[in-house]
């Protein structure tokens, strides 16, 4: 029997760090779009953050270094860090997520993707056919609570 979404069981994959290497991405474009204000972000500040919607690390970011910009500022900067990612990111699902990602499929298992990036940033990623590998996908869009809630999931 196939496991079933329905009855409460599958494999979700998550997308930054699992399927794709693209962490340090992310860490990158943090670090170069808040550089024009004077702040110099750390990876290991920046990590800690990981699975934060953008907006909570931009404010913590805005907070912590005393620095006066508006939330409208703060999506222009959000809407820069996400070009830059989807400008570097790596292409497609590692090899061996592929693989692993193929394998249950290929044994019935029900697999869903949950990421806390949006739907812009998965679709500049993932081709549409590493996509409709997963009956589901959600993404940042889909739900109100990020990481940790357990709302996505």
């Amino acid at each position: 029997m196939s496991p079933k979404f329905r009855d409460g069981s599958g494999v979700l994959f998550d997308l930054d760090g699992v399927l794709i290497d693209s962490c340090e991405v992310h860490v990158s474009s943090w670090i170069e779009v808040f550089r024009p204000y004077g702040v110099e972000l750390t990876p290991e500040w920046l990590n800690l953050q990981e699975g934060r919607r953008s907006m909570e690390i931009a404010r913590a970011i805005v907070d912590e270094h005393q620095l006066t910009i508006d939330d409208a500022g703060l999506a222009r900067l959000i809407a820069r860090k996400r070009a830059l990612y989807r400008a570097q990111a790596p292409q497609g699902m590692r090899p061996d997520a592929r693989a692993a990602v193929e394998g249950l499929k290929g044994l019935g298992w029900a697999l869903g993707l949950v990421s806390g990036s949006v739907r812009d940033n998965m679709n500049a990623v993932l081709e549409p056919d590493e996509q409709a590998l997963f009956e589901v996908v959600i993404t940042a869009e889909d739900y109100d609570h990020g990481k940790p809630n357990p709302e996505p999931y």
